[in-house]
C-alpha cells in the first residue's frame, strides 16, 4: 500500500485508500507485478477519468493472497475497442498480472470503471 499511496501522490491525485484484512508474505514478483499493474489502472482513472471517485482497495488473504480493486466514477469505455497497440491495459495489467499467475480484470460502464487485481498462492 505505501507504494500504491506513492503513486497517488506523484500523481497529485485524491483516492479514498482501504486495506482489508492482513497481507501476509507474497512472493517480490507477484507484489511487483500487483504494485505496477494497480500504478497502471491508477494512473489510467487519473489521465481518463480525471481521478473521479478514485478509490483503491487492497484485501489481504493472509499469506494466500491478495486483491486489489482500483475503481473511478469517470465516463468509462469499451474495453473490447482497446486496440493491440495500447500498451497500458494489454501489456502493464494484463499481461503482467498473467506473468505471475494472478488476475486481472476489467470492468467499464457509462457508472465508471473497476479494475481487479488478484494474486493466490497455489
Amino acid at each position: 500500500m505505501v507504494e500504491l499511496r506513492r503513486s497517488l501522490s506523484e500523481l497529485g491525485a485524491d483516492a479514498v485508500v482501504e486495506e482489508r484484512g492482513g497481507i501476509g508474505l507474497i512472493p517480490g514478483r507477484a507484489a511487483r507485478a500487483l504494485v505496477l499493474a494497480a500504478r497502471q489502472a491508477i494512473g489510467n482513472a487519473v489521465a481518463h477519468a480525471h481521478g473521479r471517485g478514485l478509490h483503491i482497495v487492497a484485501e489481504g488473504h493472509g499469506d494466500e493472497g491478495v486483491a486489489v480493486t482500483v475503481s473511478d466514477t469517470g465516463p468509462g469505455f469499451d474495453v473490447e475497442a482497446i486496440g493491440a497497440d495500447r500498451l497500458g491495459i494489454r501489456a502493464s495489467i494484463f499481461a503482467r498480472m498473467a506473468g505471475v499467475a494472478g488476475t486481472a480484470d476489467i470492468r467499464s460502464d457509462e457508472h465508471g470503471t473497476v479494475v481487479t487485481l488478484g494474486w493466490e498462492r497455489s
